[in-house]
């Protein structure tokens, strides 16, 4: 049987919460400490003004790029999360960002009940975040959910674009951009997308363009 962070019997379930802990803590502060280096340059911070809240949708390669440049995220947010016991210095990661909720959930893992939960916070006012191209590929080739969430919702995605120099591309399906000290990053907030109604394949490919600009 595999264990999540929700069903671990005791005490494997405390002992994965101190590695959790513990690597999660760690990360978060090499993150604070880079981040003290770099300069980022935000193009587009207009485009959050077309609503309270939003879907934020970026490649699964930015992953790294993100949480070095919002280690202080605007609440409030939930995102759907792995529950595999691994993924626990993630979960503490993202608390000490300012995550204000997480929904558990992957395929055969809950995963109809955590994004129905994502869908009811999203109506409250929550804003969320997604990797439409997570979470194992292939890398840029759009999945439906994020076009799905927002029909369902009502609230808009907006597209994001990141890159940074120096940066180093690690050797994983995703190609993740993991920028370097000293870097400088430009995060692209484009224009928000809503979606109401049936969407099309022109929709899909459209917003695979935007989330491929660089």
């Amino acid at each position: 049987m595999a264990y999540t962070v929700q069903n671990a019997p005791f005490p494997l379930k405390q002992l994965n919460q101190l590695y959790g802990f513990v690597v999660g803590g760690f990360m978060f502060i090499i993150l604070s400490l880079i981040r003290l280096t770099q300069r980022v340059e935000y193009v587009g911070k207009e485009n959050l003004s077309s609503s309270p809240n939003h879907i934020y949708a970026f490649w699964h390669e930015n992953l790294p790029l993100h949480f070095t440049t919002n280690l202080r995220m605007k609440k409030p947010q939930i995102w759907l999360q792995h529950p595999m016991l691994f993924m626990k210095p993630i979960h503490v990661c993202v608390k000490l960002m300012g995550l204000t909720e997480m929904a558990y959930g992957s395929s055969g893992n809950s995963g109809k009940e955590a994004l129905e939960r994502v869908n009811t916070q999203l109506r409250n006012g929550y804003s969320t975040m997604i990797n439409p191209d997570g979470p194992a590929g292939p890398i840029k080739k759009l999945k439906v959910g994020v076009l799905i969430m927002a029909k369902e919702t009502g609230v808009p995605i907006i597209p994001i674009t990141m890159d940074a120099s120096p940066k180093w591309v690690m050797n994983t399906w995703d190609k993740k951009k993991q920028p370097l000290p000293f870097s400088r990053i430009k995060i692209e907030f484009h224009p928000a997308i809503y979606i109401r109604g049936d969407f099309s394949n022109a929709d899909i490919e459209n917003l695979e363009t935007i989330l491929s600009k660089s």
